[in-house]
């Protein structure tokens, strides 16, 4: 995965994020903590970027059903980043078999 790509594994409900270095088996699945859904799944759900909280994690994708945007929280800047430029929701992302979000090795 590129650097900031996400890839969702659907039969595990857990996502992984790429950081353009390392393999898919290489790279962690994002840790459980921060899910509002409850389903441990490293993802918020939230109807806008505006019901995010006001500080988030980077190990949690962060996304917006309304803006169907996914974001993550920088640290750095102390605000969330928008990971994708197109509208995206986690169900729009390819299944995942050994490769990255686009289904190739």
């Amino acid at each position: 995965l590129a650097e900031g790509e996400p890839g969702f594994v659907i039969d595990k409900n857990k996502l992984k994020i790429g950081d353009g270095i390392k393999t898919w088996k290489e790279l962690d699945y994002i840790a459980n903590t921060g899910s509002a859904d409850g389903t441990g799944s490293g993802v918020y759900n939230a109807k806008t970027h505006y019901d995010f909280p006001s500080i988030g994690s980077v190990d949690v994708i962060y996304k917006a059903e309304d803006e169907k945007k996914i974001y993550q929280w920088n640290t750095e800047a102390l605000r969330y980043d928008v990971l994708s430029e197109v509208e995206v929701t986690i169900q729009d992302l390819e299944v995942i078999h050994g490769g990255n979000a686009n289904g190739t090795a």
